[in-house]
């Protein structure tokens, strides 16, 4: 009889980059999925001015809504670095390194953008 692990430690597993924004993209779909609700309600609410800003006034909405604006920018990106991936112009390990990077750069500063503009 072999010995085979009794569990899969996931921590001590090291994701190469690549690895690590193919599932940070996946994770960003599903956070905009669950929280597309609330972005149709908001913009339901557009036409009624008073009650958004009653509504915006609320800390916990506007960091709600800074994580779905997040979310979608990176799943926007990624999306984009996937694509390009696809039509066969990151074959090279450096260049889809150098993707993944910019990728996470180029998302946090939005990221904190849209943040400085929401508060």
């Amino acid at each position: 009889m072999r010995n085979r692990p009794v569990f899969l430690n996931l921590l001590k597993i090291r994701l190469p980059l690549a690895g690590l924004i193919s599932i940070l993209h996946r994770i960003s779909g599903i956070v905009f999925f669950f929280g597309f609700p609330l972005l149709l309600y908001m913009y339901g609410l557009l036409p009624l001015s008073n009650e958004l800003n009653e509504l915006l006034a609320v800390s916990a909405v506007k960091f709600v809504l800074w994580g779905m604006v997040s979310a979608f920018v990176y799943h926007f990106l990624a999306g984009v670095r996937h694509m390009v991936a696809d039509f066969g112009h990151n074959h090279e390990l450096s260049r889809a390194n150098h993707s993944g990077i910019l990728v996470l750069i180029l998302s946090v500063l939005m990221s904190l953008w849209a943040g400085v503009l929401l508060w």
